[in-house]
């Protein structure tokens, strides 16, 4: 009569492939951590666009308020309140104040923070120059598509504003890029 023989693995061989699977486990969860961080800042961007769209739609197009159609509408980003605001530039004085009506608040995301800048010949930034740029407010005034980008009550317009996400303790930040002519560009830094 045969005999069968049966072949198993042994303790050794089940511990080795064990820890191959919980090493390559560690792996990837450590790289997911990077990448749930960057579609964290990436989503932040985008609202942000969209915000800045949705101003330069009202500013050109036929949005009203309060039965008059001769404001001009803006974002305003300030970063040590962590939100950013739609506003109606009802007093017309090119500013987010008081006299203003605001359409919508934004508020970052847990965690996120952001600088902005200004840039003509030389950036400016509210971080390390905050005597010319408290904050960045972007208009749109009709008929003109343009963007009028400030950085202070008063203070000079910039050709680029720029508002920069990031993590803290991350490596990844993103950036949103306003310019003169309206345009928007997203980039990872």
């Amino acid at each position: 009569m045969p005999r069968l023989l049966l072949r198993a693995f042994t303790l050794t061989e089940l511990i080795v492939v064990v820890a191959i699977m919980l090493l390559l486990g560690a792996v990837v969860l450590a790289g997911g951590g990077v990448q749930r961080g960057t579609t964290k800042l990436l989503n932040e961007v985008y609202e942000v666009a969209a915000l800045v769209r949705l101003a330069q739609g009202y500013g050109i197009g036929t949005k009203g308020v309060d039965g008059s159609f001769s404001h001009g509408f803006g974002v305003v980003f300030t970063p040590a309140s962590r939100e950013i605001v739609l506003f109606a530039d009802k007093n017309g004085d090119q500013w987010y104040d008081k006299g203003d009506t605001v359409l919508q608040r934004h508020s970052l995301a847990s965690g996120v923070v952001a600088e902005v800048c200004g840039a003509t010949n030389t950036e400016v930034c509210a971080s390390s120059h905050p005597d010319q740029m408290k904050q960045l407010v972007v208009l749109f005034y009709r008929p003109n598509p343009e963007a009028i980008l400030l950085g202070k009550e008063g203070g000079s317009r910039y050709a680029i504003g720029k508002v920069r996400f990031a993590l803290p303790g991350e490596a990844a930040s993103v950036q949103l890029e306003i310019y003169l002519t309206g345009a928007l560009a997203v980039t990872r830094l």
